[in-house]
């Protein structure tokens, strides 16, 4: 028995109907009129549909072209919604899960969709799904096939035909890429098979998807009700690409296509194109049962394909994902779903912005790099390079979704790099303390401007008052800096804001040919490795005996962790006031802390 029965009058689509609602081994009906068209795809797609089919009704029905009452399709729609409205009448349905929206093309227009659409993206727990054509042949062909379930849905492949860039394959799935098509003939490859699931994903406008030098087409055989053209619709002309490499969709079999292009279903006041040669309107006239489709502009790249290939085998909408992985991007909704939607919620999608520790380090390598800080011959500079480019990469929509699903290679790179750049810069610090890298507290200083609102007055570790108070950069590539000033001890501490904070404690007096034993104090914003060390003026370097050592330690954020230091002084040291620093590496955060200490004899 054919699965499904065409009707070219209404008298017998009535019959058709009622023969289908009361028996049920009754063929599915199809009102195809004078559709020669659809007709001839009914006849192919009872070997790809073989079966009648059970759906959930949904809570909804809206109803955007009210004569459909009057026709006998309306006995159809009234078994797959509950109840139904008007467009007029869709206020107020937030308590509302499952939204079918039945109606012609010609109105489908952002008047009358585009607030039903916000709301569903708005709340995602709403699903909405049309059903719609050009005519009411169309619009009949898509409803049956809503009845409908293909064997295909079990055996059928699935296929993935992108030009951007994709993630490994995934099981199940095949994935053709650029190379791929330049290499094999999409076009046999496409039209052969029966697909459960197919993607189209590339550049293309309402009439198009191109996939290298092969191209989806929407054009139908159906007349021209308009004079916005194509090339290929005016008379003499070819089309823009190679047209024996036309694919012509309405003769792919899926049960489910995705038209993953920029305004491959426009809303009929919308579109660029005549209707004759819209995706939309093809893929509705073709085999799909399910079709998901861009409504305007979009930038589904990485995430979106790999989300969608991890989730192909659980049937979630792929809309709806579509939808929540681009909420990031836009504020909007980019892809629509025709036929009967699929009642799955899904999880909202939540972005994975870099942690503000990355940021921080990207901020200051590349404020680090873009100024006059450092030399362009210094050591450092060909380090951070390296550095701030792989920091870079973690910006990507790409790195970060790769991050959020636990693939975590790129953040243990950065932080290998990071642990060797901070060892680097301590210890050049004291082999050096007058490097270019020791130069970034009066750089940055003298390129910022006082917060008032920061200031406030301590108790220096002198025991004198002092007051703390931070910079802020007269342009965003100069980094903040916190200060404190002590009226006794003068510059005391300089650091980078939300670097570490060093303090120093000890005895400030110390004998000709003894021994200043120094508590430093360090207090991280971040976990991990910090680098700690000490040096003093270069016109008493001479006359100490032993040098400090470099010191190493992990620490957890906000917690204190003490360094000591050991300052052993020559006989021949003049006994005058001297002062000694103190200092910290951690992230590229450069931290500071001087005191003042009198030799005696």
């Amino acid at each position: 028995m054919n699965t499904f029965i065409v009707s070219e009058s209404t008298s017998d689509f009535s019959e058709h109907i009622y023969q289908f609602i009361m028996t049920p081994c009754a063929p599915i009906p199809v009102f195809v009129g004078k559709r020669g068209d659809i007709e001839n795809t009914v006849k192919v797609a009872s070997s790809f549909y073989r079966r009648r089919r059970e759906f959930e009704r949904g809570d909804v029905g809206v109803l955007l072209t009210p004569n459909l009452v009057e026709n006998p399709i309306w006995k159809l729609l009234e078994l797959v919604c509950d109840r139904w409205i008007s467009i007029d009448e869709t206020k107020g349905l937030q308590d509302s899960e499952r939204l079918l929206v039945v109606g012609l093309y010609q109105d489908l227009k952002s008047s009358s969709v585009l607030g039903l659409l916000m709301s569903s993206f708005e709340d995602n727990s709403i699903s909405i799904g049309f059903v719609s054509g050009r005519d009411i042949h169309s619009l009949s062909w898509l409803l049956a096939k809503q009845f409908a379930e293909s064997h295909f849905v079990e055996s059928g492949e699935i296929g993935f035909f992108s030009t951007e860039e994709m993630p490994d394959n995934v099981a199940g799935v095949h994935v053709f890429d650029v190379d791929q098509m330049e290499e094999e003939n999409i076009r046999e490859t496409i039209l052969s098979r029966s697909w459960k699931k197919i993607v189209f994903q590339g550049h293309g406008k309402d009439d198009s998807i191109n996939l290298a030098d092969y191209t989806i087409c929407g054009r139908a055989e159906v007349a021209s009700i308009g004079d916005a053209l194509p090339r290929c619709g005016y008379g003499g002309q070819k089309c823009y690409k190679d047209e024996e490499k036309l694919i012509p969709l309405a003769k792919v079999r899926a049960d489910e296509i995705v038209l993953s292009a920029c305004n491959s279903a426009p809303m009929s006041d919308m579109g660029l194109y005549d209707s004759k040669y819209l995706l939309l309107l093809s893929a509705i006239d073709g085999f799909a049962r399910t079709i998901s489709a861009g409504l305007t502009v979009h930038d589904s790249d990485f995430p979106e394909n790999d989300l969608w290939l991890r989730e192909v085998h659980t049937g979630v909408s792929s809309s709806h994902l579509l939808n929540e992985s681009l909420r990031v991007r836009h504020p909007y909704p980019a892809f629509w779903t025709f036929g009967v939607p699929k009642f799955l919620n899904v999880q909202k999608y939540v972005d994975l912005i870099p942690e503000r520790r990355y940021l921080d380090i990207q901020s200051r390598a590349q404020s680090y790099l873009v100024h006059s800080f450092i030399n362009p011959k210094h050591w450092l500079r060909n380090r951070l390079s390296s550095l701030n480019q792989k920091m870079n990469g973690l910006l990507r929509r790409k790195s970060r979704h790769q991050v959020k699903l636990g693939e975590l290679g790129i953040l243990k790179e950065l932080d290998s790099d990071l642990q060797s750049l901070d060892f680097a810069i301590a210890s050049q610090v004291m082999r050096n303390p007058e490097d270019d890298v020791m130069n970034f507290e009066k750089y940055y200083a003298d390129r910022s401007v006082l917060w008032k609102e920061s200031a406030c007055t301590i108790l220096c570790t002198c025991g004198h008052k002092a007051f703390r108070y931070q910079r802020k950069g007269i342009i965003s590539s100069i980094l903040d800096t916190d200060a404190v000033t002590c009226f006794r001890c003068g510059d005391k501490q300089f650091l980078l804001s939300r670097g570490p904070r060093i303090d120093t404690f000890g005895l400030t007096r110390v004998r000709a040919g003894g021994c200043l034993t120094i508590s430093v104090r360090v207090i991280a914003k971040e976990d991990g490795p910090v680098h700690v060390g000490l040096f003093v003026p270069l016109y008493i370097r001479t006359y100490i005996s032993q040098k400090p050592v470099l010191k190493k330690r992990k620490v957890k954020a906000g917690e204190e962790t003490r360094f000591e230091f050991n300052l052993m002084f020559s006989d021949e040291t003049p006994a005058q006031a001297y002062y000694f620093t103190a200092f910290c590496v951690q992230d590229l955060a450069i931290s500071t802390s001087r005191e003042h200490f009198q030799l005696v004899l």
